[in-house]
């Protein structure tokens, strides 16, 4: 939620969906624990690249080949 609220415009969140293990995967290649509540992911077939928008409940999928802002994992 705090992040949803942060940001004003889509952003990719380093969460791809890997063909050839059909699995969801973040950037570094670890599994992502489909077993979280907060992890809804609306995808179709060519959309294999997650993004999260203001103020929207649901996680989305898109082609990873728009040109988005990105979120990072920062050490405080």
């Amino acid at each position: 939620g705090w992040l949803q609220k942060m940001i004003k415009q889509p952003a990719w969140i380093g969460m791809k969906w890997e063909t050839s293990t059909s699995e969801w995967q973040w950037a570094d290649g670890s599994r992502v624990n489909t077993a979280l509540n907060w992890l809804n992911v609306h995808r179709n077939a060519t959309a294999n690249c997650v993004f999260l928008q203001h103020n929207k409940v649901a996680l989305e999928a898109a082609s990873c080949l728009l040109k988005y802002h990105f979120v990072c994992k920062r050490n405080e």
